[in-house]
């Protein structure tokens, strides 16, 4: 008789207890899913819209010394962005969030330098005016906090300019040029201007398509 009481009642005890302790860590995942879950999407940046993409053209003919230094900028074109003028609301925030001048979405890979379709050839970008404290080259997250009308309405408080440099890397073989003709990078498409981490963009710089060639001098 005792076995057949005390027995019952130790089954009972022990599955409620087990009934408990299998609640406990899906309370447990919960919380924290709701916690990280508003926390994502209260600090984020987007795009007040797409303004396009920008033109940037290079002389028909780009020429380098083939005594250059590895690391010389070959060539320079620096040209305002008509879509990023003063008081141009570019993006909205809700606790935060970053702005990206990159050549892709992602992390941020500081100091990148894109490929061309030229041989020993890449390239840089950089912003500069725009109510930034100072140029920003690839690739470079900034917080929208530092940003006039940050961190809420990042606001471009003065025109903004983009410079667009062909950098030696290696032995120049002549050639056409085209940019990240492969690989990593949009045909022809210098970087974007993503605002957010979701990757959406509010401009585009793009290479004008097969108006360059770049040559070599050795009298240079």
């Amino acid at each position: 008789m005792t076995s057949l009481i005390s027995n019952p009642s130790r089954k009972m005890y022990s599955f409620s207890i087990n009934r408990r302790t299998r609640k406990l860590p899906h309370l447990v995942l919960a919380s924290f899913a709701c916690l990280f879950g508003v926390s994502a999407a209260y600090a984020d940046c987007s795009p007040t819209e797409f303004r396009g993409l920008v033109p940037v053209t290079f002389p028909s003919t780009v020429t380098v010394s083939d005594n250059a230094a590895i690391g010389t900028v070959i060539m320079a074109v620096t040209v305002p962005v008509p879509v990023a003028s003063s008081g141009v609301q570019y993006g909205t925030c809700s606790g935060g969030g970053n702005v990206y001048w990159s050549l892709i979405a992602g992390p941020a890979i500081p100091n990148r330098v894109g490929a061309t379709s030229v041989q020993g050839v890449g390239y840089t970008a950089s912003l500069s005016g725009g109510g930034l404290a100072s140029p920003v080259g690839f690739d470079t997250a900034i917080n929208a906090s530092w940003l006039p009308g940050g961190p809420g309405a990042p606001t471009f408080s003065s025109q903004l300019y983009v410079t667009v440099s062909l950098v030696k890397t290696g032995h120049i073989v002549p050639g056409p040029l085209a940019l990240n003709p492969h690989g990593v990078g949009v045909r022809d498409v210098v970087g974007h201007l993503y605002v957010g981490d979701r990757g959406s963009s509010f401009f585009n710089i793009g290479l004008t398509s097969n108006a360059t060639s770049v040559a070599t001098s050795a009298s240079m």
